[in-house]
């Protein structure tokens, strides 16, 4: 099936809200048997075929986190870079061995998240986010460190609150052991560490330099 036609056919399903369509889908099915199943799967185009336009475009989409990653890089980088500025590095995807951090030139060091922050549930968002930060301060390097987020006012107030660094970093075993090797118990919080840092990373808005990308943010509000 043409991953066009499959998109239109689950694009269907969902209508305007996916939520207020199987709900009142659920709303339809209590108290009916096989025969009235059938009646309303055909009212709402549930098909044999409709199931394999989902598995394609999930199929599709699987790798749609690393297609922003690099797309969002590649946009961005035409108003990031100065003038004589030279691109020695890039890791554009998962796994990259192109470069240690996802930008590299001749003047900066960078780390981009294309995440759309949430008020609440932002664990994983905040580990990833204190990983790339923490692996920027370490770096031994006289180059400007820069890490490029889509907004900034959620992460920095995780930035400067009371969360404990070894308990953000033990999703990466030896970033944890690296930062306890090299403070042990110097930083209590998160906000302490950052509070200590913040010279060294520039946190910038990607949605307040680059064309089109507060359109994006918008999308997944």
């Amino acid at each position: 099936m043409a991953i066009a036609d499959a998109i239109s056919r689950v694009r269907q399903f969902k209508g305007d809200s996916l939520t207020e369509t199987i709900a009142a889908v659920e709303s339809q099915m209590r108290g009916t048997g096989a025969p009235a199943v059938v009646s309303i799967n055909h009212s709402c185009g549930v098909t044999p075929e409709l199931l394999i336009a989902a598995a394609e475009v999930k199929r599709a989409s699987a790798q749609i986190d690393v297609v922003i990653h690099a797309i969002g890089i590649l946009s961005a980088l035409p108003h990031i870079l100065r003038e004589d500025e030279v691109i020695e590095g890039l890791s554009l995807g998962a796994g990259s061995a192109g470069s240690d951090f996802d930008v590299v030139t001749n003047e900066r060091i960078a780390e981009f998240k294309f995440i759309r922050w949430q008020e609440k549930g932002n664990a994983v968002r905040n580990s990833t986010l204190f990983q790339d930060y923490y692996r920027l301060v370490r770096e031994e390097t006289d180059k400007e460190r820069y890490l490029y987020l889509l907004e900034t006012e959620i992460p920095l107030r995780f930035l400067g609150g009371g969360r404990d660094p070894l308990k953000v970093l033990d999703r990466s075993k030896s970033l944890g052991e690296d930062f306890a090797a090299r403070y042990g118990l110097a930083y209590r919080t998160v906000g302490d560490y950052h509070k200590a840092h913040q010279a060294e990373v520039q946190i910038a808005n990607l949605t307040e330099m680059v064309p089109g990308f507060d359109e994006f943010v918008a999308i997944f509000r």
